[in-house]
């Protein structure tokens, strides 16, 4: 189905119950094992992005924690990164419950992998900051450096609904965002994560609007 296809491919890992920083060294073996089909999935397609979740769990509000997660995390994908140079792909972290910007931009700044970047997720960093008062913005100004990948869809600020860019009621407002993220640096790619068809070729229509023909 694929193999015609012109444009440029990214493909999403397995995440569901995924723990790539577990203190259980069998559960980290697992995440890898999984983690690598998924890699092998994405380059027999030629997909050269590969994106899989952080999966932080803000409930667990220790400073050891976070200290844990972000040494087990450093280990583990500065030995995974180099499974997928060898396929040709990169590798996007993506926020999921993640409930501020620094998580991320710690693990960058410490893994400094030319083959590592991140994928932000517009919905997820609105719905699991934990300080309401924070804007996305701020997030893409912190993750700027290393922000290669942009999941877009909106919600009504309750749940993650992939709803359409413009979808009334909609909490997220991407009139000011979606010209903001195609100035960043490193020009990510800018993905319609959204299911219902109808809803995607709103939000195209949508995008042109604001930024003009491509």
């Amino acid at each position: 189905m694929l193999k015609d296809f012109p444009g440029p491919l990214a493909f999403h890992g397995a995440f569901f119950d995924m723990t790539s920083s577990s203190p259980d060294a069998r559960i980290v073996a697992l995440t890898r094992e999984r983690y690598l089909l998924s890699l092998d999935i994405a380059a027999e397609l030629g997909a050269t992005h590969v994106v899989f979740h952080t999966n932080f769990l803000p409930m667990i509000r220790t400073e050891q924690y976070r200290r844990t997660w972000l040494a087990g995390q450093i280990e583990f994908w500065n030995d995974f990164s180099l499974e997928a140079a060898q396929r040709g792909i990169q590798i996007a972290i993506e926020n999921m419950w993640d409930p501020d910007p620094l998580i991320l931009r710690d693990l960058c700044q410490k893994l400094d992998n030319p083959h590592i970047g991140v994928c932000l997720d517009i919905s997820h960093a609105y719905l699991y900051r934990r300080n309401k008062q924070q804007r996305v913005e701020t997030w893409i100004k912190t993750l700027e450096p290393y922000i290669i990948h942009v999941h877009m869809n909106n919600s009504k600020g309750v749940i993650d609904e992939h709803l359409a860019l413009n979808a009334p009621g909609g909490a997220i407002n991407y009139v000011p965002l979606l010209p903001s993220l195609t100035r960043l640096e490193r020009a990510p790619w800018l993905i319609l994560e959204i299911d219902d068809p109808v809803a995607l070729e709103q939000s195209l229509i949508f995008m042109r609007g604001i930024l003009g023909p491509w």
